[in-house]
């Protein structure tokens, strides 16, 4: 379940990464949630990222999901796992994720 604030921190992190407006972003987040929805696994996702990133990207990428994770303050135990298992499949060590995310939570104040 996303929360609101985490919808709210990725719509923001869209809009500025990608230099997208409002609409836009919200429309590049129903189109990513239907592709979701119809996809059986991540790994397809995070096969084409592995493809096109480097291990600095994608250490920026785990370090983006920690921040939806902690948009809205809290770490629960199905979005530790997804984490775990993002990166996992991102093909970073587990160290590379613990830094990732101890560095949001500094950034946070958490």
């Amino acid at each position: 379940v996303v929360t609101p604030d985490e919808r709210d921190h990725l719509l923001t992190t869209l809009k500025s990464h990608y230099n997208l407006d409002q609409q836009e972003a919200e429309d590049l987040l129903e189109v990513a949630d239907q592709t979701r929805q119809k996809s059986l696994d991540l790994w397809s996702f995070t096969n084409r990222v592995n493809e096109a990133h480097g291990e600095a990207e994608r250490g920026q990428i785990m370090e983006e999901i920690w921040r939806i994770i902690y948009a809205d303050g809290t770490l629960d135990q199905h979005e530790d796992y997804l984490a775990k298992k993002m990166a996992n499949l991102l093909r970073l060590r587990h160290k590379e994720m613990i830094d990732a995310k101890v560095k949001v939570k500094r950034e946070l104040g958490l």
